[in-house]
């Protein structure tokens, strides 16, 4: 299955959906999703991120003797460091 860019590009946009639904030549078209998709799973996610990112900056926190803040400044910018490491450079 092959939809041109441009239909695709404006598939998702409500205004144009119907202008080129009927112009797509596909048996089937599928929608997926990156993650959960029920309330409670968004929201059991959520929590599990929310977590992991308070434990990140609290080890900081106690290890370092910084404040909360400036902990969080830290954990993100690590973050950052190790994504351009990954990535290279990107915009």
């Amino acid at each position: 299955m092959k939809v041109a860019s441009r239909q695709q590009r404006q598939i998702g946009r409500k205004t144009q959906t119907r202008r080129f639904a009927n112009k797509i030549r596909a048996k089937i078209i599928v929608e997926g999703a990156n993650g959960p998709t029920t309330a409670e799973a968004v929201n059991s996610n959520l929590e599990k991120v929310m977590r992991k990112a308070f434990d990140e900056v609290w080890q900081l926190y106690r290890e370092k003797g910084v404040t909360m803040r400036m902990a969080a400044y830290m954990v993100a910018l690590n973050r950052v460091v190790r994504a351009k490491k990954l990535r290279g450079v990107f915009p």
